[in-house]
């Protein structure tokens, strides 16, 4: 037997099994970095650039991202700015690469800040919500639920709306869209 072709021998079995634990190891760990990726980041990687949502009840809203987090989407529409928790979204395109993971703050920054900063401008809004179309002004944001003072002037009011300066108090679970309207805006 000659001793340096059985050695060159096992060394070439042995390199092939490393290349192909080493292939299998590539795969799960690709297959592990994508189950950590959630929708959120996948659009905030797309910032500035074209999408369409669908939100739960099969609205479209079309546009340009403005901003995103990983629980909200600010999207500007011809019509307007809208602003989408990401809890609404059923179906989205064009999906981006994820994006690097936010700051500790960028991360804590959720749909209720950005609500609160709406409140203390008094801009109105459309709220499309699992219980109705409600238009006016958002009074305060709590934990859990927005409290909206209703416009009794607006034409597509939720038929419950019509009472003047009624409140509503709203969950946020069940925020779809929500309508900034844009010259008190300031866009």
């Amino acid at each position: 037997m000659d001793m340096d072709l059985f050695l060159a021998d096992l060394a070439s079995r042995f390199d092939a099994g490393r290349r192909e634990e080493m292939d299998g190891l590539v795969g799960e760990l690709a297959d592990a970095e994508r189950a950590s990726v959630d929708l959120g980041s996948r659009i905030r990687g797309g910032r500035g650039g074209p999408l369409t949502v669908v939100v739960r009840g099969g609205r479209s809203v079309r546009g340009r991202v403005l901003d995103a987090a990983d629980s909200w989407v600010l999207i500007r529409e011809d019509a307007g700015d809208r602003l989408i928790p990401v809890s609404a979204v059923s179906a989205v395109w064009p999906l981006a690469t994820a994006a690097p993971g936010e700051g500790v703050i960028a991360r804590r920054l959720g749909i209720g800040h950005v609500l609160r900063a709406l409140a203390d401008r008094r801009s109105p809004v459309v709220v499309d919500h699992d219980a109705g179309r409600h238009c006016g002004v958002i009074s305060a944001v709590y934990a859990d639920h927005l409290e909206i003072e209703a416009s009794v002037d607006a034409g597509s009011l939720d038929s419950r709306d019509r009472d003047a300066r009624t409140l509503i108090g709203l969950t946020l679970s069940g925020v779809r869209c929500i309508g900034v309207v844009r010259d008190r805006w300031g866009s």
